[in-house]
């Protein structure tokens, strides 16, 4: 779920829209609930919002591995490998369904 906020420069105004159905209705933006914005984007209101980003922290259960330890054997096992052949589909008959 992605985190928004109101864009400093609509805090504290009135913004009117227009609803064919319900007509011009005005909106007052320091009312607004936060964990509606999708409501508001669905009747023209998204150009107020922006969207905080979210920064993940991972952190490594164990510590890298070193280099020295790790065999150059198997990488150069896997290097040197040939490549594995494709089958080969057999040709169709016709006549059969």
């Amino acid at each position: 779920m992605s985190n928004f906020k109101i864009k400093t420069e609509y805090i504290d105004k009135t913004v009117r829209v227009y609803d064919r159905i319900l007509g011009q209705r005005s909106i007052v933006v320091a009312k607004i609930d936060i964990s509606k914005v999708k409501y508001y984007q669905s009747i023209g209101l998204g150009y107020i919002f922006e969207e905080v980003p979210t920064v993940i922290k991972y952190e490594a259960v164990e510590p890298p591995i070193p280099a020295e330890s790790v065999s150059t054997d198997f990488l150069e096992s896997v290097i040197n490998d040939k490549p594995k052949k494709k089958r080969k589909k057999k040709p169709a008959q016709d006549g059969q369904a």
